[in-house]
């Protein structure tokens, strides 16, 4: 797997409504990336709708704000 040259880091936490539309237009307007999504432990479907999306998911070490 090669690496892309630009990594975009989403800190999140029970962002079901707004982590979808922040990943569909960051494909709009950029072409080559690595997207990860660092998740503070969200009990709503945050996680899944970024994986979904294509998004690497990193869940936090201890409590998220």
């Amino acid at each position: 797997m090669s690496l892309s040259p630009l990594a975009v880091v989403i800190v999140a936490v029970n962002e079901e409504e707004g982590i979808g539309p922040t990943i569909c237009e960051l494909k709009t307007i950029l072409n080559e990336y690595h997207l990860v999504v660092v998740d503070g432990k969200s009990s709503d479907k945050t996680i899944e709708i970024a994986k979904d999306l294509g998004a690497e998911v990193l869940i936090q070490k201890g409590k998220g704000k």
